[in-house]
């Protein structure tokens, strides 16, 4: 019997901690800036203006428009044809995540960061898997390097929250090729599963999309919708009904872009 049956893993951006981290959307066709704005607007998102034309989105804003577009990605109503006479079915936005290399006055999010607290009192496992960047440095949309350091900046927050965690079980995958649903799936298996090889893993996140990966890697996995946390902790079941919802609403927001001309 394992000594440490349970692990807990944890999203971080408004799953732990909520903070005045921003994410640059720069809206591309055939790989020139066009009306950003406009873009973002027909999703229903806005944001500050940033540098070429780009738009700062909020960390919750921005997941939203990664999944509009992964749908849309899914669904193939994505077709661009990047200068070099390619195709591909990859949207030729821009994104800078500068604005998520380090933390900006990050505050608790008491709920989750309670849970937390206590499973480490007990001597749970515990692990952060976080969309963003684990590299060194970023490119921000002006071509500009920015140095990053999530990681020790994630451990130095959760330290003054009476948690210490392992830089080892802090992964940041949003630098990844494949998509942070995947690469967080990824870094359970890896990271978690097959690393500690617990009874019962439980995952806590805010997007469905990165809920539904995690949760399809092994069947004991537990995943809480981490924004219904103040009422108690949906099961998987219910995080696939609300993510069916979601969907039902795609349909709509694809075909108003089509008749616009969007795309």
């Amino acid at each position: 019997m394992n000594a440490r049956p349970i692990a807990r893993v944890f999203d971080f951006d408004d799953t732990l901690a909520s903070s005045r981290g921003f994410i640059r959307v720069l809206h591309c066709v055939g790989g020139q800036p066009a009306n950003t704005k406009k873009w973002l607007g027909d999703m229903g998102l806005s944001g500050e203006p940033g540098p070429l034309g780009s738009i700062e989105l909020s960390t919750e804003d921005y997941a939203h428009y990664a999944k509009l577009i992964q749908e849309l990605l899914e669904r193939d109503e994505i077709i661009v044809q990047k200068p070099e006479q390619k195709i591909t079915r990859f949207p030729t936005d821009v994104v800078d995540y500068s604005g998520v290399s380090r933390l900006i006055d990050p505050r608790p999010i008491a709920s989750t960061v309670n849970i937390a607290r206590e499973a480490f009192s007990r001597g749970e496992i515990l692990g952060i898997i976080t969309g963003r960047s684990g590299l060194g440095w970023v490119y921000d949309v002006t071509r500009k390097k920015v140095e990053v350091d999530n990681r020790r900046d994630i451990a130095s927050f959760m330290a003054k929250q009476g948690i210490a965690l392992s830089l080892e079980d802090i992964h940041c995958v949003g630098d990844k090729p494949g998509g942070v649903p995947y690469n967080k799936a990824e870094a359970m298996r890896i990271g978690f599963v097959e690393k500690y090889d617990p009874d019962t893993i439980i995952f806590y996140d805010d997007d469905v999309r990165n809920l539904d990966a995690v949760g399809s890697v092994d069947r004991r996995i537990r995943c809480v919708d981490s924004r219904g946390m103040t009422e108690g902790e949906d099961s998987t079941q219910d995080i696939l009904e609300k993510a069916k919802r979601r969907r039902r609403n795609i349909s709509q927001w694809s075909r108003s872009l089509q008749k616009a001309g969007i795309y």
